[in-house]
C-alpha cells in the first residue's frame, strides 16, 4: 500500500468502493424500527409469552433498590433507554437488552414490588401498585416506553452480535462519575479541587485508570467518614450520596475553611510520619481504600483530640491487628470501620503501645 509524504496509507479508490458496499450490505443486517408501547401492552406480550427472554440473558439481577428506583423513573416521567428486541419469524418478540426493566415491570404490576427507599415520591413509601388509586393505576399503564424493533429478516447470530455490543461496548460509571453527574453544587466541586492538591495526590498512588476519579474518591471518603464515621452502617454508596447531597445544601465559607484545615493538616501529618503515605510500600501504585480511610480519618481524629500529636513509634503499621484491620473483607461495615480508624488513632496518640500487638506475619516473612 503506498505512502504519503504525511506517512498515512493512500487508501485506492476501488477500496473505498467495496468498504462501502460492505458497510451497505452490514447496515441492511442491523435495521430496525422505533416504537412506543403502553406499559400494560408490554406487559400483555410479556405474560402471553409473545414478548420473551432468551436463554442467553441473565435471570434477574437487580436488588430492590434499583428496581424500586426504576419504578420511581416511570412515575415521575423521567426518559428511559428504550427497550431493544427481535421480531422472529413466527412474529414473537425477543428480549435483546432490557430483561431488567421488563421484569421489574411485570414485578411491580403483580404487586410483588414494594415501593421502598424512594428518593423523590416519598408519600409513595409502602405502596404496591394495588395501592395507587385507580385513576393512577390506569395512567400508569398507560405510560409508553420506547422500543427499537430489528426486523424478522435479523438471524440469530446477529441478535447475538448486538446483545453483546449492546452489553459490553459503554462502561458503567463509576460511583464518583456518576455522584459528579447527578450531585452538583459547592461542595462537589469543593472536593474536585481538593483531591487534585498535588501533596495528597503523592501520598496516594492510584493507577492510571483510576487516576482524578479514584483520588476524588478518597478525598470524598475523608470528608465522609472523618465527620460522620459513627453513623455509617453499611452502604457506601448511599451514605455518600446522603452526604454529598447535605453538604451542597449547606457549604458555604466558615464549612469550606472548616474542613480546608483538617484536609490541610491530615495531609502534613500523614507526610510527616508515614513513610509511605497511604500505600503499603514505596512502590505501590494503588491505593487500598480501607488502607486509606484507617490512616486518613484515624489521624485526623488524633489531631482532633491533640493538635500537637507526635506518635511514638509506628511499627503498628507492620502489626498483625493492623494489616487485619485494612483487608479488603474488612470494607462496608460499621463496626469495621469504626474499628480501623479508632485503633490508628489510638496508635497515633500511644494508648496502644507496641507490646499490646502481634507482629507474627512479619516474622514469617522473614
Amino acid at each position: 500500500m503506498a505512502i504519503n509524504q504525511n506517512g498515512h496509507n493512500i487508501i485506492p479508490p476501488e477500496q473505498v468502493e467495496k468498504a462501502e458496499e460492505q458497510l451497505r450490505t452490514l447496515q441492511r443486517q442491523y435495521d430496525y424500527d422505533t416504537k412506543d408501547y403502553p406499559l400494560r401492552y408490554i406487559m400483555q406480550l410479556f405474560e402471553e409469552d409473545e414478548l420473551f427472554v432468551p436463554e442467553y440473558q441473565r435471570e434477574l439481577k437487580w436488588s430492590e433498590k434499583f428496581r424500586v428506583s426504576f419504578i420511581e423513573s416511570l412515575l415521575l416521567g423521567i426518559p428511559i433507554a428504550p427497550l431493544l428486541i427481535a421480531q422472529l419469524d413466527d412474529g414473537r418478540l425477543e428480549i435483546i437488552d432490557g430483561t431488567q426493566r421488563t421484569r421489574t415491570l411485570l414485578e411491580f404490576f403483580k404487586n410483588r414490588l414494594c415501593l421502598s427507599e424512594l428518593e423523590k415520591l416519598t408519600e409513595f413509601a409502602g405502596f404496591y401498585f394495588k395501592d395507587f388509586s385507580l385513576s393512577r393505576q390506569r395512567k400508569f399503564a398507560e405510560e409508553t416506553l420506547r422500543v427499537q424493533v430489528i426486523y424478522d429478516e435479523t438471524d440469530e447470530s446477529i441478535r447475538s452480535d448486538i446483545f453483546n455490543r449492546v452489553n459490553t461496548q459503554s462502561l458503567p460509571l463509576t460511583s464518583n462519575e456518576r455522584r459528579r453527574g447527578a450531585f452538583p453544587g459547592p461542595f462537589t466541586d469543593f472536593v474536585v479541587l481538593s483531591a487534585s492538591d498535588e501533596r495528597f495526590t503523592a501520598l496516594c498512588p492510584v493507577s492510571e485508570k483510576r487516576g482524578k476519579d479514584e483520588h476524588q474518591e478518597l478525598c470524598l471518603r475523608f470528608f465522609a467518614y472523618s465527620e460522620n464515621y459513627t453513623d455509617f452502617e453499611h452502604d457506601v454508596a448511599p451514605f455518600l450520596d446522603e452526604y454529598v447531597q447535605q453538604e451542597n445544601q449547606q457549604f458555604d465559607e466558615q464549612n469550606q475553611a472548616k474542613k480546608s484545615q483538617n484536609f490541610e493538616k491530615m495531609i502534613v501529618f500523614v507526610n510527616q510520619y508515614f513513610p509511605h503515605g497511604f500505600a503499603k510500600s514505596a512502590k505501590s501504585k494503588a491505593t487500598p481504600r480501607v488502607r486509606f480511610e484507617a490512616i486518613s480519618v484515624g489521624s485526623h481524629l488524633a489531631l482532633q483530640e491533640n493538635s500537637e500529636t507526635i506518635p511514638q513509634y509506628m511499627d503498628w503499621l507492620e502489626s498483625d491487628e493492623f494489616i487485619e484491620f485494612t483487608t479488603s473483607d474488612a470494607s462496608n461495615n460499621q463496626g469495621k470501620l469504626k474499628r480501623r480508624v479508632e485503633f490508628v488513632r489510638d496508635c497515633l496518640l500511644n494508648r496502644i503501645t507496641k507490646d499490646d500487638l502481634n507482629y507474627t506475619r512479619i516474622s514469617q516473612r522473614l
